[in-house]
């Protein structure tokens, strides 16, 4: 085999570590998914969803080798909460060396992340109040979510008293159930190891709902699912659908 290389490149180029490009633990698919990640410049938007659309290896070859690169601490995932909206977020560090960057402390930069939603300091907001800047419990004694807020639906009467027909639901559960499963599809978005289809998000939903109607919110139900995960996930469903019957909270005094 012969190698021709260019004599001298002077724009877009990339030195990679031998270790790194040469390490026999990974695929080929692996190899050439870390080479791409490494020319890209520092806080590109890059993941699985991005890579296989762009790329003709396909989704399922993509996750596979990203899940190596994980494995192999090439590809490191970090939870935080933004200090701005409460929201959990997450990112991903890529490394040339896992091995100096396990040294370092990979996620030594990232914010820790609080089991529970916690409030700001003094200066942010008053305290009791959410990350939106509501009271923490309403009137009602519910805790508000941090989605924007809605008019509030009264109940049918003939729901109410029970005389509604049968599979008839009012438009109040209507409400929670959408809003258990937008929490269900974000969870994608705060790790990408949650991902859910459709089919098992309806599957979940009614859990959700039990946690909405105890009086939970949107952070304490994600909190609840996405912190704390294992190294690798083998079914994000069972995972949260465990997640949801365990820790289900108690029901919130009115």
């Amino acid at each position: 085999m012969r190698i021709h290389r260019i004599p001298a490149h002077e724009r877009d180029f990339l030195i990679v570590a031998n270790k790194a490009i040469q390490d026999p633990r990974m695929s080929h698919t692996a190899r050439g998914i870390l080479a791409l990640v490494l020319s890209l410049p520092d806080g590109v938007r890059e993941n699985v969803r991005t890579l296989s659309e762009k790329y003709p290896q396909g989704r399922a070859a993509v996750a596979k080798a990203v899940g190596e690169l994980r494995a192999l601490g090439y590809w490191v995932t970090r939870t935080e909460r933004d200090p701005e909206s409460g929201l959990i977020v997450s990112g991903v560090d890529v490394f040339e060396d896992p091995v100096a960057a396990a040294g370092a402390g990979a996620g030594a930069a990232s914010v820790p992340v609080p089991t529970r939603p916690v409030t700001g300091g003094a200066a942010a907001r008053k305290a009791g109040t959410s990350p939106c800047g509501e009271k923490d419990w309403g009137k009602d004694g519910r805790k508000p979510s941090p989605a924007p807020r809605r008019k509030r639906v009264r109940e049918r009467p003939e729901a109410a008293c029970g005389g509604g027909g049968e599979g008839e639901k009012n438009e109040q559960e209507s409400a929670r159930e959408a809003e258990a499963a937008r929490i269900l599809r974000r969870l994608g978005a705060v790790d990408a190891r949650l991902r859910l289809n459709e089919r098992q998000v309806r599957k979940l939903v009614p859990a959700v709902c039990r946690w909405l109607g105890r009086g939970a919110g949107v952070v304490e139900v994600t909190d609840a699912l996405a912190q704390g995960l294992p190294r690798k996930v083998y079914s994000a469903a069972h995972l949260v659908a465990d997640r949801l019957e365990r820790k289900l909270p108690e029901r919130r005094r009115q």
